[in-house]
């Protein structure tokens, strides 16, 4: 409640990078992807002050698919450069509504969304998003709703590739969400159509 704007969320993974073959290659990538969200955290922040939240948007089953271990790694790392009051940190219980995950994408500004359903939840309340993407499913969405332009490779997470794309949603404001909205509403209505 009461955060300072802009709100920009971020949903944080383990990844493997499947498409490496070697441990050390695989661990190079990681590291990149973390300190690229990091930088371009701090790099939002002090070009628009307001707050970085983040929470674990999944929370199982198994390991590789619990969040909060590489949220907590991200939100440690912040903790240190973005003031107290102005980094927040959100944990859901281990059971938890699609419904709860929506309304709080919808307190924010912009989601750096990793997590593809984040992203789906946050797009649904209007809420624009830099998506981060791990396998085509991120990509192929982002194109169907014309937001291409918004979508990165995982590969590519650094502050030069995403803080100008954050700055460009940013200085939009509110006036990117009835684009968001509208555009989200005719893939329902395809959606529901080809369904009946």
């Amino acid at each position: 409640q009461g955060l300072p704007r802009p709100v920009t969320a971020i949903t944080v993974r383990h990844w493997d990078f499947p498409e490496l073959s070697s441990a050390a290659e695989k661990e190079k990538r990681r590291r990149g992807y973390f300190a690229g969200l990091e930088e371009t955290a701090v790099r939002i922040f002090q070009t628009w002050g307001g707050t970085i939240l983040l929470f674990p948007q999944s929370r199982g089953p198994g390991v590789f698919e619990n969040d909060r271990p590489a949220s907590l790694k991200l939100y440690h790392a912040l903790k240190s450069r973005i003031p107290p009051g102005r980094l927040a940190w959100v944990d859901f219980p281990d059971v938890v509504s699609p419904q709860a995950i929506q309304r709080l994408c919808a307190r924010a500004d912009l989601l750096l969304a990793t997590r593809f359903h984040s992203a789906i939840l946050a797009l649904l309340g209007g809420t624009p998003v830099l998506s981060l993407n791990y396998q085509p499913k991120s990509s192929g969405m982002m194109r169907m709703l014309g937001l291409e332009r918004y979508a990165v490779d995982i590969a590519e997470v650094r502050p030069e590739v995403l803080g100008p794309l954050a700055d460009e949603i940013l200085e939009q404001g509110s006036r990117f969400r009835p684009t968001i909205l509208e555009r989200v509403g005719r893939m329902r209505e395809t959606a529901e159509a080809l369904l009946r």
